[in-house]
């Protein structure tokens, strides 16, 4: 049943040159089943959207920042300027079910209300097959709310989670000094006193794409603010051997991404000793055998377009680019600051034009 009264929720959603995925989650927001509610689209120092957003009539509040502020800054200044009385989050690479909004809104207003609730979502994995993504697997259970096993590791997708502005305030709201598991640190001081409730629905769909460098937080700073999120909330000791186990899979797990990055690069720079030493042919070999090791990773394909520029292989170039952006849609963006060079892969790859 519907609560009585209808409540304005804030959906905030952080945004940054991923124009095809941000229209995406844009629509799934328009097509709520719950109509009283406002988008705030934070573009975080990204090329502009305004005109990808404009939709007669739709209450979508675009606030462009001139330069990348983070995920964690860009989200609070969204609720600095919200008016609704509750809080909803949608990332631009994910999507609500269209009677996300309803649900979080009914558990939040009505007669068992709770101060913090989350859906279920289908985990979406999404591989290229030829010239579309394909849907490899889709399952994502998420268990009852435990705030042991919370104080571990986050098992709670923020797209999924639903609350009130005042208690956002009221909890301090995102810490802007951390780079990553911002929404974790949040979530942990907003159930703190009064716990969460998981409703039985699943009405998200959190979207990862095949690659392996949209790894979340696999860098040795995300072990570091791993560490810091531990220091602000401290447990006992049967659950600090339980936490000991967590760090030590994720540096295991950081090795292994370390290592082939690592392979990645010190292919290039044998690409490069060859080059100098007028080998090109050695060159184009070793850039081959990259392509070969890691067919899949977007950035990577772009890194190689750059060097393949450098060998004055301009299609082969032009070829790697098209791929990179079939392959990992979070580059769709790269390189659309100048219409012009778009295609260019030395401005693409980082390279001076």
């Amino acid at each position: 049943m519907m609560a009585r009264t209808h409540p304005l929720v804030s959906v905030v959603m952080p945004t940054r040159d991923r124009p095809m995925l941000l229209v995406e989650a844009v629509g799934s927001v328009l097509r709520q089943t719950y109509r009283h509610f406002e988008l705030l689209v934070v573009n975080d120092g990204g090329t502009s959207v305004a005109h990808r957003l404009h939709r007669p009539g739709a209450p979508i509040h675009l606030i462009e920042l001139p330069r990348p502020v983070g995920p964690a800054a860009a989200r609070h200044l969204a609720l600095t300027h919200a008016h609704g009385s509750l809080v909803a989050y949608l990332d631009d690479d994910d999507l609500f079910h269209e009677d996300h909004l309803r649900c979080l809104v009914e558990a939040l207003t009505g007669p068992d209300a709770c101060s913090l609730v989350y859906t279920g979502a289908d985990l979406v994995q999404l591989e290229r097959r030829g010239d579309a993504w394909q849907v490899a697997r889709q399952a994502m259970p998420i268990p009852p709310f435990d705030r042991r096993r919370l104080l571990v590791a986050n098992y709670i997708p923020l797209i999924c989670v639903g609350h009130s502005l005042a208690d956002y305030h009221e909890a301090g709201g995102f810490d802007r000094t951390l780079p990553c598991l911002e929404d974790w640190d949040l979530l942990l001081r907003l159930t703190r006193e009064r716990g969460a409730r998981h409703l039985p629905w699943v009405t998200a769909a959190y979207r990862q794409f095949q690659g392996i460098t949209r790894v979340n937080a696999l860098t040795r700073q995300g072990l570091e603010v791993l560490q810091r999120i531990y220091a602000r909330h401290p447990v006992d000791p049967a659950l600090q051997r339980s936490r000991q186990e967590h760090l030590v899979q994720r540096a295991r797990d950081l090795r292994l991404v370390n290592r082939l990055r690592a392979g990645v690069q010190q292919g290039l720079s044998h690409a490069a000793d060859a080059l100098g030493q007028g080998n090109a042919t050695r060159a184009a070999r070793i850039l081959a055998e990259i392509r070969a090791r890691v067919p899949d990773d977007g950035e990577i394909l772009v890194a190689l377009a750059g060097a393949r520029q450098v060998l004055g292989h301009h299609q082969a170039a032009l070829e790697l680019l098209a791929e990179a952006r079939r392959r990992d849609p979070f580059l769709a963006g790269r390189g659309s600051r100048s219409r012009h060079r778009d295609d260019d892969p030395r401005h693409l790859a980082g390279d001076p034009a």
